[in-house]
């Protein structure tokens, strides 16, 4: 009988110790669950907060907490003990140093807590993914990310916040570069392009097709299609040609002469120019780009008069 009764006793406390455990370990609160009831207090009991749900844990680098509550998720300050949100999400987690990703009513989109908590969500996407491929080149470690709603697309550069984005607008978006100085992408929307870089600017979206040529971040050089012809547009010159569309060819001789320097050809005519010049035809039956100790040989042909310069870069 004796033995039976300390089995009873046992059992019992065994029930309470399960049916009230402290069921997740945290170093300034008290955190209790008791019959599908989480209670949060500070140590001392002054005072605390109550509601339904199945466990709660920190989100770290936050520092707020997470409440499960029959597969949705929801938002705990655990300074002042409140509910921040009530348990909507059913996806929720940190995105990266600055913002959480969530999933509300089958669309996904970010809070910023250290900017304005968890009141506000931006860019509602359903996918998101980097615009950068794994093992390119990042500029400063800048990611970049393309985001997809509804066929449409956008980017959002983790460098600026949900303020200052690429709408999600598109109807396609791809890569131009990523290299050591910057990252530069162009995007179509009907059957016209342009092109951005990773100071989210943009040119105009008005061409046939656009490439990029050169540049760094603070400076790109887009060589762009219009009716078969080609010219250039700039960072710098905010849309406006730096060479209008009326070439048969513009191609980047920087790699011979330094950054800024194109050829241009028209008919059977050629020229070597820099960004400076004002448009105008090439005059030139052949051009010829020569690189030696330090020195850039160029020579241009008219008729059977060649002249050469040297350019030290």
């Amino acid at each position: 009988m004796k033995h039976l009764l300390y089995i009873i006793i046992v059992f019992f406390c065994f029930v309470q110790i399960q049916a009230q455990e402290q069921i997740i370990p945290d170093p300034d609160l008290k955190v209790i669950k008791k019959d599908g009831v989480i209670t949060v207090s500070l140590p001392d009991d002054s005072y605390s907060l109550t509601f339904p749900g199945d466990t709660v844990y920190r989100l770290q680098q936050f520092e707020h907490m997470v409440v499960v509550d029959k597969g949705k998720m929801g938002i705990i300050d655990p300074w002042d003990l409140y509910m921040v949100v009530k348990p909507v999400y059913t996806f929720l987690a940190p995105f990266d140093n600055n913002s959480v990703m969530v999933k509300k009513k089958g669309k996904y989109s970010l809070v910023f807590p250290f900017e304005n908590g968890f009141e506000s969500e931006y860019l509602e996407f359903d996918t998101l993914y980097p615009l950068t491929p794994p093992g390119e080149p990042v500029y400063n470690d800048m990611q970049m990310y393309i985001l997809e709603n509804k066929g449409k697309y956008g980017i959002y550069n983790t460098w600026y916040g949900p303020e200052k984005y690429i709408p999600v607008k598109y109807d396609e978006i791809k890569l131009l570069a990523s290299h050591s100085d910057g990252i530069v992408y162009k995007m179509r929307k009907g059957k016209k392009w342009g092109a951005g870089d990773c100071e989210t600017y943009e040119t105009k979206i008005i061409y046939d097709d656009i490439d990029w040529l050169t540049g760094s971040c603070s400076n790109n050089y887009f060589r762009i299609e219009k009716d078969s012809k080609f010219g250039l547009v700039a960072t710098y010159s905010y849309g406006e040609y730096v060479y209008p569309p009326e070439f048969d060819m513009v191609s980047f001789a920087g790699e011979y002469i330094g950054n800024g320097y194109f050829i241009l050809k028209s008919g059977d005519k050629w020229d070597v120019v820099d960004d400076t010049f004002p448009p105008f035809q090439p005059r030139y039956d052949n051009v010829w780009l020569m690189e030696t100790d330090g020195l850039t040989r160029i020579s241009m042909q008219a008729g059977d008069e060649i002249t050469t310069l040297e350019i030290e870069y």
